[in-house]
């Protein structure tokens, strides 16, 4: 059931009219109304590597939801919305599509543990709109030491890459 207001009517017949005085029908109506639920979504860190190039990154903003303990379905015309903060992380407007998937482009040569706020807006019909933050943080790259595998020959750009073999961890 959706938000709204919502009336149902009920009518009361005697049906041994002998045994009772004034025995009309009777009937009895209830109104009641379902408003918007309001719940709180944590904000998250989204974790990048500083980079020495362009980059183009994805967020899926249905995680904030998914660590609210919600989903998706649970809401009725969902609709994601996102604001830049200050700061010079993100090199345009982040944009978000119908599935809330978060494309956000990265500006070059970033240092690290430098942060950026991104504020994201969910509303829907069935509850008030939610506010939550989104805090893009770089990272200096991280050299990982694995054996038995096989790559082909890049640099970490957080995206994945294929590789064959089975990992095995050589360092801590």
């Amino acid at each position: 059931t959706n938000v709204g207001t919502y009336t149902a009517e009920v009518t009361f017949d005697v049906e041994d009219t002998t045994k009772y005085k004034n025995p009309t029908p009777s009937s009895m109506k209830l109104t009641w109304k379902i408003q918007k639920n309001t719940v709180y979504v944590s904000g998250q860190v989204f974790t990048i590597p500083a980079s020495n190039g362009n980059n183009t990154y994805t967020y899926d903003l249905n995680n904030l939801l998914t660590a609210a303990g919600l989903s998706e379905n649970m809401f009725d015309n969902l609709a994601y919305s996102c604001t830049k903060g200050n700061g010079n992380i993100v090199s345009g407007t982040p944009t978000v599509n119908t599935n809330g998937i978060m494309t956000i482009p990265v500006n070059s040569n970033l240092g690290e543990d430098i942060s950026q706020n991104i504020e994201i807006v969910f509303t829907s019909d069935n509850y008030n709109t939610i506010s939550t933050t989104l805090t893009l943080k770089t990272t200096k790259k991280t050299s990982l030491t694995l054996s038995g595998v096989w790559v082909s020959e890049v640099v970490y750009d957080g995206k994945e890459h294929p590789y064959s073999g089975t990992i095995q961890w050589m360092n801590n």
